[in-house]
């Protein structure tokens, strides 16, 4: 026997027919979904990414509690005017705090080199300093930060002497290798720095260096980024 006919303004639905409810709950989802979806897209359309997103070159700033050092601050006072020698206030930065975990940072600037700048403690700042390559304490947890990549510029002075050399290096270990001089140098032949990085800056390693490379680093493990 057929079953009887609902009223007319009843939907009429056969017993264990439930595709059609199934049908009808997708439809009505999707009505509530499409205006939702239609409104982000306008919403997305007119108001604007933030600026980090728009530009990568957004300047990086911290904030005066950051705990970061500024290298152009007191007690290092380098200029990055492009004609003052800031090689001592950069290595006198990096030398402070050596693995703290610290940020050294260089506001937008043409900071001048004349020699080698080092992941604390430096060699020649503490040339009577045996400093064990493996030792925790040094050449560890820093980052040397630029502000713009392209406005931040440590530029190596024209001809300087420590960066004349050029050849393969002498020590047995080592045959085969170039021998090249970088510009900022992280640490000893070993696999421990961990946390080193130079971030946001360029190198220029100037005119008649031959010698000169913009960064050496040690990467036997992934622990130091050039």
């Amino acid at each position: 026997m057929r079953p009887r006919p609902p009223p007319s303004n009843q939907p009429f639905i056969q017993q264990g027919d439930s595709r059609s409810v199934h049908q009808r709950a997708i439809i009505a989802l999707l009505c509530v979904l499409i205006p939702i979806v239609a409104a982000s897209a306008a919403v997305a359309a007119v108001v604007p990414l933030p600026p980090l997103l728009v530009d990568p070159e957004e300047p990086i700033v911290f904030p005066a509690d950051a705990g970061v050092i500024d290298v152009t601050k007191a007690q290092y006072n380098a200029k990055g005017d492009g004609k003052s020698d800031d090689s001592d206030a950069i290595q006198r930065a990096l030398d402070g705090p050596p693995s703290k975990n610290r940020i050294i940072y260089l506001p937008n600037g043409t900071y001048l080199m004349s020699h080698q700048i080092e992941f604390g403690l430096s060699r020649r700042f503490h040339p009577d300093k045996k400093i064990h390559v493996r030792d925790p304490s040094h050449q560890r947890l820093t980052i040397l930060q630029g502000q713009t990549r392209d406005k931040t510029i440590i530029k190596l002075a024209d001809n300087c002497p420590e960066f004349q050399k050029t050849g393969i290096q002498p020590k047995e270990e080592d045959i085969g290798r170039p021998l090249v001089r970088g510009v900022v140098w992280t640490g000893e032949n070993v696999a421990q720095h961990f946390r080193n990085a130079i971030r946001n800056l360029t190198v220029d390693t100037g005119k008649g260096n031959p010698g000169a490379a913009a960064a050496s680093a040690w990467c036997q493990r992934p622990h130091t980024k050039v």
